[in-house]
């Protein structure tokens, strides 16, 4: 029987639901199923999650979908003390028990956490997750008649390799959300604000507000101290002509228009 066979029968339909939630360079894969199940070579490990119905219509695709599950579980533990820097997406498949050897798993959903809750004294977390068709219905101008560029460091109009401006250090001390990097003071202070710092392979990452000497001024800190770690500094860009040209010289490829007029004729008139 095919999976639409099974899916369509009273007797035989035994629906098992496969999550798989990705987080940077970790992976998380979760089961409904009471035993361990095996999908696309990968394994997929029970746990006792719930989620709200998923809504199919037009009208329904903006929903946000609740997913609870243990508080114990190491992805929403991230949640406990701080925002992790890495966005997670959330995919769920289903296939049926009955479709053997190899089940067709067939996708159901698939979205971003954008929050994560915990309620029941902290027994239970809710994963409140977006689905991807929430991004499609936001009208947003991909390019604006500004002086700062419009482009995305790194980007494919920027064309910047980011990896060329980055600096790899170990962190000696941290107060608050400043962290102290060895060796950052070899470059000139300001030079990654509103750059990243990310955390070895890339598990975490935060935005950098400030740059003095060797201290790195973070959004906000890190769940895990990173003290003695190894962490990666990644240039910042101010969007401005100046930093194109004098840090990456890339002004050939600059987003904006630097000699836009202060005085706005439309608002004030041509007098």
């Amino acid at each position: 029987m095919t999976f639409q066979a099974f899916e369509a029968s009273v007797e035989s339909s035994q629906p098992i639901e496969l999550y798989a939630i990705e987080q940077g360079s970790q992976s998380y894969y979760y089961t409904s199923s009471e035993d361990s199940q095996v999908s696309g070579g990968i394994t997929y490990t029970p746990l006792a999650l719930k989620r709200e119905k998923i809504d199919f219509t037009q009208e329904q695709r903006s929903n946000i979908l609740a997913i609870r599950l243990p508080a114990s579980d190491p992805f929403v533990r991230q949640f406990v003390t701080t925002i992790p820097g890495q966005r997670a997406r959330v995919t769920i498949r289903r296939i049926q028990r009955g479709d053997t050897p190899t089940p067709q798993a067939i996708l159901m959903f698939s979205g971003f956490v954008q929050s994560v809750t915990f309620e029941d004294n902290v027994r239970t977390a809710v994963v409140s997750v977006a689905p991807e068709a929430i991004a499609l219905s936001r009208p947003i101008p991909r390019f604006s008649y500004m002086s700062s560029c419009n482009h995305v460091l790194g980007d494919v109009r920027c064309k910047v390799d980011e990896n060329a401006f980055k600096f790899v250090g170990t962190v000696t001390a941290v107060s608050g959300n400043v962290l102290t990097v060895a060796g950052a003071n070899v470059f000139p202070s300001g030079y990654f604000a509103a750059g990243r710092v990310e955390t070895v392979g890339a598990l975490d990452r935060r935005l950098i507000l400030a740059h003095t000497g060797s201290l790195i001024t973070i959004l906000f800190p890190f769940g895990v101290s990173p003290i003695g770690s190894v962490v990666t500094l990644f240039a910042g860009c101010g969007h401005d002509p100046d930093t194109c040209f004098s840090t990456f010289n890339n002004t050939i490829n600059y987003g904006g228009f630097k000699f836009v007029p202060k005085k706005n004729p439309f608002s004030t008139g041509l007098s």
